[in-house]
């Protein structure tokens, strides 16, 4: 996947994780997955212990938004959220360190970006 999109102002992230490498656009209280992310679903452990994945999975399938290719997951159209482990939830099937797992080409983590995407995201408010 390219990050030929990237801004100096947002980042944009990868993150693989249990055979899943998706992209996502960054802005402050706005990110989002990008369609051809191949994803990964939860898994049986996932499914009983954090049912808000699963939920959001069987949603996106049944909206059209997720369709298998094969033996591959793959994100047919751009999904945004409003915190990164929501969209590592939909990725990876499980969330573990979200701010931590996504990466810029370069390797920095999201959480370099964090103080100035939350500190974006407060101006809008007041």
């Amino acid at each position: 996947m390219s990050d030929s999109l990237a801004t100096p102002e947002y980042p944009i992230v990868c993150v693989r994780c249990r055979g899943a490498r998706a992209r996502l656009e960054c802005w402050p209280g706005k990110f989002v997955l990008k369609a051809g992310s191949s994803l990964t679903p939860p898994t049986e452990t996932v499914r009983k212990h954090s049912s808000s994945i699963a939920r959001r999975w069987d949603r996106a399938i049944q909206e059209g938004k997720i369709r298998q290719e094969g033996e591959k997951w793959v994100l047919a159209e751009d999904v945004e959220f409003d915190r990164p482990s929501a969209a590592e939830g939909m990725a990876c099937g499980e969330i573990k360190r979200a701010w931590k797992d996504w990466k810029t080409a370069e390797g920095e983590s999201l959480a370099t970006w964090r103080g100035f995407l939350d500190l974006e995201r407060d101006l809008e408010f007041d």
